[in-house]
C-alpha cells in the first residue's frame, strides 16, 4: 500500500511540474540545453512548453515518429498512463495499474483545478 501512494505521489508530481510549471524551460536555460526547446521562449508567448511543443508539432518535425511523442509528452491522460504503467511494473503490483492510473488522474486533475483557480 505504501508503494502505491509513492508511486501515486510520483505520478502526479511529474505531472504537475510538466503541465503546471515552467521548470523544463529554466533547467535548459540553466544547464544550457537550449537546443531542447525548439524556439520556446516564456516571455514571448502564453504558452506554457507541452502547449508550444502541441501548437508547434508540425512545424518542429516531419517524421511521423517524433510526432507521436510529441502527442505522448503533451498529452496529460497519455503522459499519465505511460508514467502509472512504469511505476506499476516497477514498484508495485502490476494488476494495480489501473487503480494507480485513474487515482493519478483524479489527483492531478483536482489540483489543476485547485491551481488554476
Amino acid at each position: 500500500m505504501l508503494n502505491f501512494l509513492y508511486s501515486l505521489g510520483f505520478v502526479v508530481t511529474l505531472l504537475v511540474i510538466w503541465f503546471k510549471t515552467d521548470a523544463f524551460f529554466e533547467y535548459c536555460k540553466i544547464f544550457n540545453f537550449k537546443w531542447l526547446l525548439f524556439g520556446y521562449d516564456v516571455s514571448n508567448t502564453d504558452l506554457t512548453f507541452p502547449q508550444f511543443l502541441f501548437v508547434k508539432k508540425h512545424l518542429l518535425t516531419k517524421s511521423k515518429f517524433c510526432l507521436f511523442y510529441i502527442k505522448l509528452i503533451t498529452c496529460p491522460l497519455c503522459l499519465s498512463f505511460w508514467f502509472c504503467l512504469i511505476c506499476g511494473l516497477i514498484f508495485i503490483n502490476p494488476l494495480l495499474i489501473p487503480c494507480l492510473y485513474i487515482c493519478s488522474l483524479f489527483v492531478y486533475l483536482s489540483l489543476s483545478k485547485l491551481l488554476d483557480h
